[in-house]
């Protein structure tokens, strides 16, 4: 017989299992934390020094990390793949956050400005709050636990990377752009799992493995409606926001505009070497 899940939140076996909002949750938010935070560290002292000597170190950083985000996303999928973990309910890359991470490397390799919209709006908008409501409850000893957490800390973490490192701003074409993308995709996966029975960017009918803001929506099918009207206010919400702190640094403070680094402010690093 399976044991049964302790009263307290906070005494179960971390190893098997994940809960929410427990000191585990917390420790794993802090070390997803600290790896965004040493990153735009780094990122923010090698572009110093490239503006100071015209060198290239940001941009061989960056690019390194895009690498690293191609070569674990591409185990993940091939493992997804294999007879021994291929289930048609979880191994299709049709969830959101798995083409936002692929987005999130080629955003980071290029500064593609489409693809920077998308990693804005698609990571910090639609798939930030799986931080704050994880739907996952396999343990630290899974390799779903970890595929889970890598995934969505590489896309927050190239999102704030491009926002803290990078000066990333986006303009209302951006957030037309990223919004409707995003609803493109809403739409294309509502149909694709009502004709497969699957449930992928949780757009379908079935039960979820943990709670989620998801089961707040109400039933299937109207919950899809609610949730696609929600990732597009959650889209506008964050472009309101980059947009009003921008109005308090330049028209409060007087501060002039942070500079947004383009492609071919990287370009211009090479021709002064």
């Amino acid at each position: 017989m399976q044991d049964a899940i302790p009263t307290n939140p906070n005494e179960y076996n971390w190893i098997n299992e994940f809960h929410s909002f427990t000191s585990f949750h917390y420790l794993v938010l802090a070390i997803s934390i600290g790896s965004f935070t040493a990153f735009c560290v780094v990122g923010r002292r090698f572009l110093k020094h490239d503006l100071a000597h015209g060198t290239n170190r940001e941009q061989t950083f960056r690019r390194v990390l895009a690498w690293t985000i191609i070569g674990s996303q591409a185990f993940f999928f091939i493992r997804r793949l294999t007879p021994e973990h291929w289930d048609i309910q979880d191994s299709l890359p049709m969830h959101l956050c798995r083409w936002t991470v692929w987005v999130a490397a080629w955003a980071m390799w290029s500064l593609n400005p489409k693809a920077r919209s998308l990693l804005l709006f698609w990571g910090i908008a639609l798939s930030s709050q799986v931080f704050f409501s994880p739907m996952i409850t396999d343990g630290a000893g899974s390799m779903a636990f970890w595929i889970y957490w890598i995934n969505h800390t590489q896309i927050i973490g190239a999102a704030i990377y491009d926002l803290a490192v990078l000066g990333y701003r986006p303009k209302r074409r951006d957030l037309y752009f990223g919004a409707g993308m995003g609803t493109a995709y809403g739409i294309f996966a509502v149909a694709l799992n009502a004709v497969l029975g699957t449930n992928y960017t949780y757009l379908g009918h079935g039960a979820h493995s943990a709670p989620s803001l998801v089961d707040q929506l109400g039933p299937y099918p109207l919950r899809t409606v609610w949730m696609i009207l929600a990732g597009n206010i959650m889209c506008l919400i964050v472009y309101l926001f980059s947009s009003g702190m921008m109005t308090l640094r330049t028209k409060a403070f007087k501060h002039p505009p942070p500079r947004m680094f383009t492609a071919q402010d990287f370009q211009s690093f090479k021709k002064r070497n």
